[in-house]
C-alpha cells in the first residue's frame, strides 16, 4: 500500500498559483488579513480538498499567538438568580451573546477560553493577568460591564488586549461595545401611541429602576419618550417585586384599569403579566397591549408571541471578537465606546 502524500506549501503554491510565503499568510489567522479575501478562500479551499494538515503547534511558536481568546462571563449565568419569578431564564440571553462571540472566532481561527468571573476581583485580576498572553490567550473579552472592574490595570500594564461588552453605556478604562437601549424603546412607545395609546404604564421588578445604572436606561427611555409627548404620569410607574405582588396589583385595579398599555422592563415580567391580565377575563392586546424588553428568545413564537425591544445581543459577541483581533493583529485601539442600537419588534401582544 502506497504511503498517503505528505502535502507541503510549497505544494499548495503551486497548485493555487501564488508564493510559498503567499500560502503561509493564508492559513496564519494572524496574517491571512495580509492578503486578499479571494486569495485566502482559494488556499484554503485547496488545502480542505487535499486533507492538507497545517502544523497549528509550530505556527503558534513562531508567531508567538496562542490563537485563543478569554471570554470572561458572570458567574450569575451559572447560578440562581435573584428573582425567582422575574430572572429566571435570563441567563439565556447571556448565551446569545456567547454564540455571537463563537461564530465570529471561528471565522477568524480562533478559540474561545470561557473563564465565569470570581466573586472577588482580586482573584479574578491574578488569574486573567497570569493566563493571557502567549501561551495561554491573546486577549480577553469581558461579557458584562462587572467583570472587568479590578482587573484593568493589571492588563493594561501588561499591554494585553482586552475589550468589553455592556446592556448600556459606561466609562471605562478600556474599549467598550455596548447597547444603546433607549432606540428600541422610544419606537415601542411611539408605535403604541400610533394605535391610539395615551395611558401607557411602566411595570418593574427592580427596586432600584429609576437609579440602578442596569435599570436607568429604561426608565429613563420611558420617562424621556412620554414627557416629550406630554403623556407622562408618575402614578403610572408600578413596581413589583414578586409574582403575588403582581397579581395583587392587578386584581385591585381590575375593574377600572388607568391604563391602556403596559411597557414592561423584561419580558418574563411581561409574559407573568399578560398571562395574569388573561387570567382575569382581560384580552390582550385587545384591551390592553404589552410590549417587554430584552427579545427572550423563549416568546417569540408560540400562543404568547411577545412583543419586545430587542437587544442585538448576537451582534455585540460578534463586534467584540473583530474589534479584538484587530488589536490583536495590528495593535489597532478601537474607539472607546461603540454603541449598537436596539430595535422594537411588534408581534401579537401589541
Amino acid at each position: 500500500m502506497a504511503d498517503k502524500k505528505v502535502y507541503t506549501h510549497q505544494d499548495i503554491a503551486r497548485m493555487v498559483g501564488v508564493s510559498q510565503s503567499t500560502v503561509s499568510r493564508a492559513l496564519d489567522p494572524a496574517q491571512r488579513h495580509l492578503i486578499s479575501e479571494a486569495v485566502v478562500n482559494e488556499v484554503l479551499r485547496v488545502s480542505q480538498r487535499i486533507g492538507f494538515k497545517s502544523n497549528v503547534l509550530a505556527r503558534r511558536l513562531r508567531s508567538q499567538r496562542a490563537e485563543t481568546i478569554t471570554l470572561v462571563v458572570p458567574v450569575e449565568v451559572f447560578e440562581q438568580p435573584q428573582n425567582i419569578d422575574f430572572e429566571a431564564g435570563n441567563s439565556q440571553l447571556m448565551w446569545t451573546e456567547v454564540k455571537g462571540v463563537m461564530h465570529e472566532a471561528d471565522a477568524h481561527s480562533y478559540d474561545v477560553k470561557l473563564v465565569p468571573q470570581y466573586s472577588r476581583d482580586e482573584v479574578l485580576g491574578d488569574y486573567i493577568a497570569s493566563h493571557v498572553g502567549y501561551p495561554h490567550s491573546d486577549g480577553v473579552i469581558f461579557s458584562g460591564l462587572g467583570t472587568v472592574l479590578g482587573v484593568v490595570d493589571e492588563l493594561q500594564r501588561r499591554g494585553l488586549p482586552c475589550i468589553a461588552t455592556g446592556a448600556y453605556p459606561a466609562t471605562i478604562r478600556v474599549p467598550l461595545i455596548a447597547i444603546d437601549q433607549e432606540p428600541g424603546i422610544v419606537q415601542a412607545l411611539e408605535a403604541l401611541m400610533a394605535a391610539g395609546h395615551r395611558r401607557i404604564a411602566f411595570f418593574a421588578f427592580a427596586p432600584d429602576y429609576a437609579s440602578g445604572d442596569c435599570w436607568l436606561p429604561r426608565y429613563r427611555g420611558y420617562a424621556g419618550t412620554m414627557q416629550r409627548a406630554g403623556l407622562f404620569d408618575p402614578s403610572l410607574i408600578f413596581q413589583v417585586a414578586h409574582e403575588r405582588s403582581l397579581r395583587q396589583t392587578l386584581s385591585r385595579l381590575a375593574a377600572d384599569l388607568p391604563f391602556t398599555a403596559v411597557f414592561c422592563t423584561n419580558d418574563i415580567l411581561a409574559a407573568r403579566l399578560v398571562r395574569e391580565l388573561e387570567f382575569l377575563g382581560i384580552p390582550v392586546p385587545g384591551r390592553i397591549a404589552v410590549v417587554g424588553f430584552d427579545n427572550h428568545p423563549i416568546y417569540h413564537d408560540g400562543p404568547l408571541s411577545l412583543s419586545s425591544v430587542d437587544l442585538p445581543l448576537y451582534e455585540l459577541g460578534r463586534r467584540a471578537v473583530a474589534r479584538l483581533a484587530a488589536m490583536i493583529a495590528g495593535g489597532e485601539r478601537p474607539q472607546p465606546i461603540e454603541l449598537i442600537p436596539s430595535t422594537y419588534i411588534a408581534r401579537k401582544t401589541s
